[in-house]
């Protein structure tokens, strides 16, 4: 049986997975610079590797003001990441995004029959809900359609 090597995410109220092997770099959340995005969930860019990248707060989908987007003391975002990823779609605008993590990631290593999928409603954005590990210690996580993500909110810069 194979399995799959994946980064647990955690993204306001909720936790996606996205292949390792899609995952870039990781950095520690700085405030992104600020530019001009339609969509409401690109709150800025960065510089990576001499290129703009756009930074995505997924979190905004469920909250117009998540945690991620509130006034914190310093230091308080300790905890945040940018989670560097690699477009999946030959269509999208840019070679890479980032994604703002609440929390650090978690590299996981899941084999296919320690996941369930949960019947629980969802958006394109996401292909659906899971459940992964053993008894003693389930995670639940969104698997993100990362082509929908693209093409609907990349598209839009």
């Amino acid at each position: 049986m194979e399995n799959l090597e994946v980064l647990f995410i955690p993204i306001g109220q909720r936790a996606i997975i996205v292949p390792k092997s899609l995952i870039e770099y990781i950095l520690p959340y700085a405030p992104p610079l600020p530019s001009e995005y339609a969509h409401p969930t690109l709150v800025g860019s960065l510089i990576y590797k001499n290129r703009k990248v756009p930074v995505m707060d997924l979190a905004k989908l469920d909250d117009e003001n998540p945690p991620s987007a509130k006034k914190h003391p310093s230091g308080e975002k300790n905890n945040f990441r940018l989670i560097i990823v690699s477009s999946v779609s030959e269509a999208s605008p840019f070679l890479s995004y980032a994604l703002i993590a609440t929390a650090p990631p978690r590299i996981f290593n899941i084999a296919a029959n320690t996941v369930e999928e949960l019947d629980e409603p969802h958006s394109d954005l996401f292909y659906s809900k899971i459940k992964f590990g053993s008894e003693l210690s389930y995670q639940y996580a969104y698997v993100p359609a990362l082509d929908n993500i693209e093409s609907s909110i990349l598209a839009t810069h």
